[in-house]
């Protein structure tokens, strides 16, 4: 017989069939939260993104107002030292001039990794919260020991997540594009072939052109652009905003990019750290999605090389005017190099 102490301990205890619809019900709930948590997380972290954008685009304007141009793209193709790019060229717009006076500025930030000098023993310990786009899974690991050694690229580096836009500048070349985007009414010519002007991610001299030059069929645009079409080229010559006719708001500036698809860029290399437009956006390789780990494929730079990121549908991009927005990776590919270029008349809606 029970006794009454026992009555009440089977009255207030929990049957296994009872404890297992709490747990099932407690998983469903989860289930149906998890989505919720994650999508808030991830809308946070593409503000905190857009708002490293808009940082940037601060400095740039205050570079330019102080300068009379933009900060020049790259020292790539010459200058004194300390050589550099537009990302450290705003260094002292962003408050981070100290990060510079622990440096030695009579000598170039980097030798190209050819010795390990004092300048990049500093470079190797450096870190920048505000040039990583926390989306980006190595977000934590920023640092990069394995930097191509191109011109003056030090080999060990933190990697950079926002490059500028020289827009429809050629990357050197477009053969490994042709056939990324659908072709449509285009009469036959592949759109990447339309679209590309300018030489040589800008850089001077007129080699490695786009299949414009010397084509009546496909012109150029004029003499202002004929090199560099963008805001930033890898350039030492910085690019005034009067040189952009076709509207800061409608020009991009800079945007996102995923550094582990490219060997190249880092916050102190001079090669390449600008991206074109006439890379198509958020545009993969099966080989990128192995991450860092995957085979080394230096020639098809032009396609590893463009603005793309990891949120969902898109990619952050800065304009000349400073602001910043998520661009959907549906827009038309002619609307998308219509906002990369600065001089090309082109009429394109604000909410392309």
């Amino acid at each position: 017989m029970q006794t009454d102490k026992e009555d009440r301990r089977s009255a207030l205890g929990f049957t296994l069939v009872e404890l297992l619809v709490v747990i099932a019900i407690i998983g469903v709930l989860i289930a149906l939260l998890l989505p919720a948590v994650q999508s808030a997380r991830e809308s946070a972290r593409r503000m905190q993104c857009l708002n490293n954008l808009k940082q940037l685009g601060l400095a740039c304007h205050n570079y330019e107002s102080a300068n009379g141009t933009l900060p020049p793209g790259s020292h790539y193709n010459g200058g004194p030292p300390p050589g550099g790019n537009w990302i450290t060229n705003t260094f002292d717009y962003m408050e981070l001039g100290t990060v510079l006076d622990s440096l030695d500025r009579t000598e170039y930030f980097t030798n190209g990794g050819a010795t390990d000098t004092p300048n990049e023993q500093v470079i190797a310990q450096l870190r920048f919260e505000q040039l990583i786009c926390p989306s980006d899974e190595t977000a934590s690991q920023p640092m990069a020991d394995d930097v191509e050694s191109s011109g003056r690229n030090p080999r060990v580096c933190q990697m950079l997540w926002y490059t500028g836009s020289m827009g429809t500048t050629i990357p050197d070349f477009v053969s490994t594009l042709t056939g990324t985007v659908p072709a449509g009414a285009s009469g036959g010519v592949d759109p990447v072939i339309q679209v590309a002007t300018g030489c040589n991610f800008g850089s001077g001299g007129k080699f490695n052109c786009a299949p414009c030059f010397g084509n009546a069929r496909l012109p150029c645009m004029g003499p202002e652009g004929a090199l560099c079409g963008g805001l930033i080229c890898r350039s030492i010559d910085g690019v005034a905003f009067k040189k952009a006719p076709d509207g800061l708001s409608k020009t991009f500036l800079a945007g996102e990019h995923i550094p582990s698809h490219n060997y190249f860029n880092s916050v102190f290399s001079e090669n390449f750290v600008v991206s074109s437009t006439v890379t198509p956006i958020n545009l993969f390789n099966d080989a990128e999605e192995i991450g860092r780990d995957g085979p080394r494929q230096p020639r098809t730079y032009p396609r590893t090389s463009g603005f793309k990121s990891w949120h969902p549908g898109g990619a952050n991009m800065l304009f000349g005017d400073g602001s910043a927005r998520l661009i959907q990776e549906s827009i038309d590919y002619f609307a998308w190099n219509a906002f990369g270029s600065r001089a090309g008349e082109e009429n394109v809606n604000d909410d392309a």
